[in-house]
């Protein structure tokens, strides 16, 4: 009797460690070199996307994002910094995220077609808004190591790293323009893929973080 328990016990920790494995973590650090593992399917990799009809009505996700820290106050164009955002679902609905930079660890198939989210920070000034792409994050049903469900009241985090690199606007047209010195700077998750069939607008953090912005050679 004592042995069955025994056995039962470790096989339960056994299936427990198999699942908490197959998750996604909490912290997406993408600062980090990562070790490809190849896609969580057996089948093959399709590349399938469902893209949004350019006239689709989009709705809010209910996801809050943040944007937790930057590295330093002051940065002069085109210097790297890294960030931290974090992501919390103050709903009553778990909600699903693609948790994975690189494509091709992502299998696809019918019924479970690559999503994405787009990663940006925005530069907010007196000039209009600049924008700087950071990372475009992949997922699918296929791959629930690659996905991040957000349980009612869960948090997660990304750990990113970007350039003071502007688009559509470049740096030689940010150091000839009247750009402010004092900027606030804010994230934002694109949505340009419907997730589980909803159309999610942009999700903007719900605060801004005031930094020095300054043109090289200090103009």
């Amino acid at each position: 009797m004592k042995d069955r328990i025994s056995r039962f016990v470790v096989a339960l920790v056994a299936s427990t460690v198999a699942v908490v494995s197959a998750q996604a973590p909490d912290v997406l650090d993408l600062t980090q070199p990562r070790v490809s593992s190849g896609p969580t399917s057996n089948s093959p990799i399709t590349g399938l996307t469902v893209g949004r009809s350019p006239h689709a009505t989009t709705q809010p996700s209910g996801v809050q994002l943040r944007l937790e820290s930057l590295d330093k106050h002051a940065y002069r164009d085109g210097e790297p910094f890294v960030f931290r955002v974090s992501l919390i679902n103050p709903t009553k609905e778990s909600i699903t995220l693609p948790w994975e930079p690189d494509p091709s660890q992502v299998a696809t198939g019918p019924g479970a077609p690559l999503i994405k989210a787009l990663l940006v920070i925005d530069v907010e000034s007196s000039q209009g808004r600049r924008t700087v792409p950071i990372a475009m994050l992949y997922g699918s049903k296929m791959s629930p190591g690659n996905t991040k469900v957000l349980h009612p009241g869960g948090r997660a985090e990304v750990i990113a790293r970007g350039s003071w690199e502007f688009v559509p606007s470049s740096s030689e047209d940010l150091r000839a323009a009247a750009f402010p010195r004092n900027v606030n700077v804010a994230a934002r998750l694109i949505f340009p893929t419907n997730i589980d069939g909803d159309a999610f607008s942009d999700l903007s953090s719900g605060n801004l973080i005031s930094i020095e912005l300054e043109r090289r050679g200090g103009k």
